[in-house]
């Protein structure tokens, strides 16, 4: 897993709580396209970017898919990270493929299971 700079956790909560401050008391709808937005922009190497970005089109895309409690990296993973721990794929399973915007054309991103969907 990777290790989070104090700073950047700090500047994150930071934006986090301003946008939810913003925000009327009746529509305590969190969103993380605001968020990232109101953060501070920080200087971050292309590796820690790509995958804060990861996580984040994990999260939306299999939010959209209907699964819930989606954490990146925890009970989401590749079928190789949940081999890693034991755990193998339920037959008939599909991945969700996952593709970052800095992957080309002929890449089709990574195929990522949800915990539900495996054993």
């Amino acid at each position: 897993m990777t290790k989070i700079d104090p700073k950047m956790l700090a500047a994150i909560v930071a934006a986090v709580v301003q946008t939810l401050d913003k925000q009327p008391a009746k529509a305590a709808k969190f969103s993380v396209k605001a968020a990232v937005k109101a953060a501070p922009k920080t200087k971050l190497d292309k590796k820690a970017e790509r995958k804060l970005q990861l996580e984040l089109l994990t999260k939306e895309a299999f939010e959209k898919a209907g699964f819930a409690n989606v954490v990146p990296r925890v009970n989401v993973l590749t079928a190789g990270g949940w081999a890693a721990q034991g755990k193998t794929v339920l037959n008939g399973q599909q991945p969700l493929w996952v593709k970052g915007p800095w992957m080309s054309a002929k890449q089709m991103g990574y195929p990522m299971f949800h915990i539900s969907q495996v054993a």
